[in-house]
């Protein structure tokens, strides 16, 4: 079982592949406002046979944005985001994995616009 959760001012770049900003600049007082970020993730693998063995997973990411700026001002930039998967991984003979993933995900922007993922796939590799 893994988890994993993370919370801070100043770490989008470093949280998401730069999900939200780490500042805002205010042109008014030449000041950085911070970003404010939540993020989570936690996996369980389940070794099923000596051979076989999947892992569900699930994340979630959220930016909060400093007040007093116009409405309007971060429609475009990310809101929230979150995600689950499964694989499934199968070791036919030493040294080879063949497996299947598949995820879903959501995306908010401020603006309240979103949308989708849905992707299926497959991996085969061979370990040296």
């Amino acid at each position: 079982i893994r988890f994993m959760a993370t919370y801070g001012q100043n770490i989008g770049r470093y949280v998401g592949l730069n999900f939200a900003p780490d500042a805002i600049w205010v042109p008014g007082t030449s000041k950085l406002e911070r970003v404010k970020n939540l993020a989570a993730m936690g996996a369980i693998r389940l070794g099923w046979t000596p051979t076989l063995r999947s892992t569900v997973m699930a994340s979630f990411q959220n930016a909060n944005y400093p007040g007093g700026f116009a409405v309007g001002t971060f429609n475009a930039f990310n809101d929230k985001s979150w995600s689950v998967a499964g694989n499934l991984f199968w070791s036919p003979v030493k040294n080879v994995d063949l497996g299947v993933e598949i995820r879903h995900g959501q995306r908010e922007l401020v603006s309240g616009a979103s949308g989708q993922l849905d992707r299926l796939e497959f991996a085969a590799k061979y370990n040296f």
